[in-house]
């Protein structure tokens, strides 16, 4: 009782299935710390969010579930889902009786969209933002004080969320706000995501203003001049204080510290234009998974054969599939694929065809399982343990521009990159252990060199050794890092 009393409470807001990863690890080192008191609250729903509350739960983990509490989540400016209309049944009867069903169908699919369009050109309006974000912000400052945080910690502040409330509510509470920065991201997915969105161009007369009066919200991509969020947001975030200066790079804001994952990410984000000072290189709490993982490795490896049905004495070949990139307003035109089913049934078939080498698939975060258990019957397996507790024990790691990439160099495992979007992330290239693809026949023949050519892959292998001490810590102590780390922003705060 007298430790839980004394610990200080720390919370943790899980915005998006992509940032839960490291803040549940967070909250693991907290709550077997003396000194802290972790809290989860996950302010949006996204589609695996039951299951990662369930495991929060499991873990011991105090979990504040947005679905019924009074502080009501607020959803990504960038979500896609729209509100159910009301039902309109009266006109719809009076037509049916008089009109042939097709037509009937035509104008409901009509009236649908006209509705959703107004719906979208409401949000997108300064006024719509402006008095959300403000209402957000009173919010959460007394969502602070109700569960008396006494610092808080955050996945990523990016300005399609409303992460920069939170930061400016505790800082005016004097509560610390800390980034736990599990990407390399300087912009350059968002600009590919937005290049064919009208959202996010500059022909609206409002963004094209929006712009001018704040060109740092704007970006030259592929000769095409493109905004960060649209017009009401860019104004309201400006007017209320919150607006980072530099929307386009993840982590730019008002946090006290950006707890980041090695030197090689401490050089990325200051190249991007993010200043010194803010980053620290504490490593990943994922790191401490990785250096476990890593030393117990051939009982973990033995053990997942067994449990996936898969003769030891084989090489390892794990592959962590892409999410589904294609159902965004205007697609992927670059991808050779026209849908995820397609996509996925290429790439699993393309491994599956591999001979001699255990083949582990593993799902995005975003995938349920239950969805894709079908792949299963083309001859590779799922593996459903956390990625960093299986990716120490492979031989070789097959993915496409995913974050994960670093914690493979980190063990000096060899990376095929596919990168099956085209979104030329340069984030990895300049990594000689990680081999860079976006074409299909170079993928399956990057595939099959490095799983026939024993010498290849040894050279590769090698190579990424070289490469991973600047790439992670695995020496065990990164929670105690950040807990040191914590535990100054909190004195800075207090200090006299």
């Amino acid at each position: 009782m007298g430790v839980e009393k004394m610990a200080k409470r720390a919370l943790l807001v899980v915005h998006t299935n992509t940032f839960f990863i490291e803040l549940f690890n967070a909250g693991q080192i907290l709550i077997h710390s003396t000194v802290y008191k972790p809290v989860i609250y996950f302010s949006i729903s996204y589609p695996t969010v039951q299951q990662d509350m369930a495991r929060c739960q499991a873990a011991g983990l105090e979990v504040i579930d947005f679905q019924g509490q009074p502080f009501a989540p607020t959803p990504a400016i960038g979500d896609t889902e729209i509100p159910s209309i009301p039902p309109t049944s009266g006109w719809k009867t009076a037509l049916k009786q008089h009109f042939p069903k097709k037509w009937v169908e035509r104008l409901s699919i009509l009236n649908s969209k006209r509705h959703r369009c107004i719906y979208q050109w409401r949000r997108s309006s300064f006024l719509y933002q402006y008095r959300l974000l403000k209402k957000r912000r009173s919010q959460v400052e007394v969502f602070l004080r109700r569960v008396q945080a006494e610092v808080l910690v955050l996945g990523g502040d990016m300005v399609g969320y409303d992460t920069a409330v939170y930061i400016q509510a505790a800082h005016a509470l004097k509560i610390p706000a800390m980034i736990v920065s599990s990407t390399m991201d300087n912009g350059q997915a968002q600009a590919e995501s937005y290049f064919p969105d009208p959202k996010h161009s500059l022909r609206p007369l409002m963004n094209r203003f929006a712009g001018r009066l704040y060109p740092h919200w704007v970006r030259d991509w592929r000769g095409k001049k493109l905004i960060r969020m649209p017009w009401g947001r860019v104004l309201a975030m400006e007017w209320l204080g919150l607006a980072p200066p530099l929307p386009w790079v993840a982590g730019s804001g008002s946090a006290d510290a950006i707890a980041v994952e090695s030197e090689a990410m401490v050089q990325f984000y200051t190249a991007a234009g993010l200043p010194r000072r803010q980053l620290v290189n504490t490593g990943s709490l994922t790191d401490d998974m990785l250096a476990a993982a890593a030393q117990e490795a051939p009982a973990r490896k033995a053990a997942l054969c067994r449990e996936l049905g898969l003769p030891a004495d084989r090489p390892m070949l794990l592959s962590a599939l892409p999410p589904d990139q294609l159902y965004m307003l205007g697609g992927r035109p670059q991808c050779d694929f026209q849908t995820y089913p397609a996509l996925v049934e290429f790439w699993v078939r393309s491994l599956a065809a591999l001979k001699g080498w255990n083949i582990v698939v593993l799902l995005h975060p975003s995938v349920p399982y239950e969805d894709m258990r079908y792949i299963e019957d083309w001859g590779v397996k799922i593996a459903r343990q956390p990625t960093a507790e299986v990716v120490p024990l492979c031989d070789l790691y097959v993915t496409s521009v995913s974050s994960t990439i670093r914690w493979a160099i980190a063990c000096g495992k060899p990376v095929v990159n596919y990168d099956v979007y085209r979104y030329h992330y340069e984030g990895f290239m300049h990594v000689k252990g990680v081999l860079y693809t976006e074409e299909q026949a170079g993928f399956e023949e990057l595939l099959a060199r490095l799983t026939t050519d024993s010498a290849f892959l040894q050279q590769i292998a090698q190579a990424q050794a070289q490469a991973a001490p600047d790439w992670g810590f695995l020496d065990g102590r990164t929670g105690q890092r950040m807990l040191h780390l914590l535990d100054s922003l909190i004195g800075k705060y207090h200090s006299p």
